[in-house]
């Protein structure tokens, strides 16, 4: 696990706790720590949310999801 999805993880956890996670990366961009959010909430690995194509990746979702999280991160 890496510094961020260590970082995201505990926002995550403080937020379901009931208080209000201020997020903010020198690294990253905003667009890529939402998408990287996301994912971790919705139980998705990186690479699935990188690569919607690969069809054998999105075994849990929806045939469309795929596409409809491609249109999402603009991927």
């Amino acid at each position: 696990m890496g510094k961020t999805d260590v970082m995201l993880h505990f926002a995550k956890m403080s937020g379901w706790a009931g208080f209000l996670p201020i997020v903010f990366s020198l690294e990253m961009p905003e667009k890529l720590i939402t998408s990287r959010l996301i994912a971790l909430t919705g139980g998705l690995t990186l690479q699935k949310c990188l690569f919607p194509d690969l069809r054998a990746n999105f075994t849990i979702l929806r045939a469309n999801s795929s596409t409809l999280w491609a249109n999402f991160t603009n991927l």
